[in-house]
């Protein structure tokens, strides 16, 4: 009610009707109707304003894409504009072109499927160019998938600002879980174990066919058997056994028959009482007297005793420093400047890794590993601080890798498989509240803008490398947040003079 009022009173927004009136262009082939008109005024207003675009939400059927036409026939610039709409809009845009205006006054080119590679350098030939959101997602994914780096606990690649949140929250010896996520999780292992409204065949949902009786009872001996359809369940059932049966041949036995299974079944009282008689190390949390137990029942032979591990890091500390200089890597000399990093393939606007040309400003812009280190006048310069930036990375990673060997024993022992600890165990150190982002492990994102997302070197993508007269987005409704790919991957355009439009209904 209060925005309702705020509006009728005239404080905000534009009367389109006191616009100057706009000429309609000579090479429009069809007459407009007087909203239309004033849809055009309108948005010409918008591009000599502060804001450099805006969004038309008419409703369907009301000519949202002869307005656009007309404005691009309108305030002609150089270059040409880029459409992005929904492929079922690809030959509408087209087809409308070609009917709304007089032959030869616009030349489309259509940027989509396999052939789109051959016509990436026709763009600068013609007037517009019209692409899918699905072709603009696709083309910023394969090279923001380049900046992927992997993690050292788990192996899976993440973008250096999602890895900053997956090693503080969920992988590593120090991840610590917030109470939403444990809840989050504790309802995850709730459906898994069919509690609730679960799907999996152990839930009483499930229809009780032959193939769910039979993966419940597989999965109650121990086999959780994941596929779906009778035959390829008992072919799964079929490898599973024998996969089981070979690699327990291959083990040692003993009295006790250890599996871990059976370990599983166990408190930690009766695992500490059996490692005590196997002559192990007791101490530690349940998960790792399980692996304990395993590594023996394989090895026949428990973990060395402390004592020569003592002895074997004296030996190793008193190699005299002359020896430990002549080991070292003949690159590793102070003060010698590793040579410039290049790229892997020829494309692109800089042969160098992490440079690329900013056309707008004509200076080189630097990156490294997702961080923006600047502009540069030269190419050479921002190589220059590519090759700097990688050399500071290299010496504090070797001087956090000699702090945490110095510690020894006074960290917290690691898990085996390296899953994040949780407040529930007992282990962590935190309340379960949020940590801030300057907090984060391995956090080299200061100036990083959530909603833009990082800037990345996307040189090599062809409708990022090229600076476009407008962006004419159609159907604008579709993305439906704004820190997915297809979001990112439309604020990374870059437009003469900002000029952006937004066609939705």
């Amino acid at each position: 009610a209060e925005a309702a009022a705020e509006y009728s009173s005239g404080s905000v927004g534009i009367v389109t009707k006191n616009l100057p009136e706009v000429a309609v262009p000579k090479d429009l082939a069809v007459p407009m109707l007087p909203f239309q008109k004033e849809g055009l005024a309108w948005m010409c207003h918008q591009e000599d304003s502060d804001v450099r675009g805006g969004i038309l939400a008419d409703e369907m059927g009301m000519g949202k894409t002869i307005q656009a036409i007309s404005l691009l026939l309108a305030r002609p610039l150089k270059g040409p504009c880029l459409v992005v709409c929904p492929m079922a809009a690809v030959q509408q845009w087209v087809k409308e072109i070609g009917k709304f205006t007089k032959k030869g006054a616009m030349r489309t080119l259509v940027y989509h499927g396999s052939e789109k590679g051959k016509v990436a350098t026709q763009f600068k030939k013609c007037d517009v160019v019209i692409t899918t959101y699905q072709t603009l997602e696709s083309d910023y994914r394969r090279e923001a998938h380049k900046h992927r780096v992997k993690c050292k606990y788990c192996g899976k690649l993440f973008m250096p600002e999602k890895l900053a949140v997956h090693q503080r929250y969920f992988c590593g010896p120090n991840a610590e879980k917030t109470k939403k996520q444990q809840k989050t999780a504790a309802k995850k292992a709730m459906q898994s174990m069919g509690i609730g409204n679960s799907s999996s065949s152990s839930s009483k949902e499930a229809p009780p066919t032959i193939t769910n009786i039979y993966r419940d009872f597989m999965k109650q001996a121990g086999v959780d058997v994941k596929a779906k359809g009778y035959w390829n369940v008992m072919k799964e059932t079929r490898d599973r056994l024998q996969e089981k049966s070979s690699s327990s041949s291959k083990a040692k036995t003993s009295e006790d028959g250890l599996s871990r299974e059976r370990l599983n079944l166990l408190d930690k009282k009766e695992l500490t009482d059996l490692c005590a008689k196997k002559g192990l190390d007791s101490a530690g949390r349940k998960p790792e007297l399980v692996d304990r137990l395993m590594d023996f029942a394989v090895t026949g032979m428990a973990e060395a005793p402390a004592k020569k591990a003592t002895l074997a890091m004296k030996l190793m500390t008193s190699v005299s420093p002359k020896a430990k200089a002549q080991a070292a890597k003949p690159g590793s000399a102070p003060g010698k400047k590793r040579p410039l990093l290049l790229r892997t393939s020829p494309s692109g606007s800089s042969k160098y890794q992490g440079v690329s040309h900013v056309k707008a400003s004509g200076k080189w812009q630097a990156m490294y590993k997702g961080q923006r280190l600047g502009s540069f006048a030269s190419e050479l310069k921002a190589a220059q601080a590519v090759r700097d930036a990688a050399e500071e990375t290299d010496r504090s990673e070797s001087k956090k890798g000699k702090a945490k060997a110095a510690k020894g024993s006074a960290e917290p022992p690691q898990s085996r498989n390296g899953l994040a600890r949780t407040v529930a165990q007992g282990k962590a150190t935190a309340t379960g509240s949020k940590r801030k982002h300057d907090e984060m492990e391995g956090n080299n994102y200061e100036g990083y803008e959530t909603y833009e997302g990082a800037q990345l070197d996307l040189s090599e993508s062809p409708l990022h490398a090229i600076e476009w007269a407008r962006v004419v987005l159609d159907e604008a409704h579709r993305i439906k947040g704004r820190t997915n790919s297809t979001a990112l991957a439309a604020y990374a355009l870059q437009a003469q003079k900002g000029y952006r439009h937004l066609a939705s209904r």
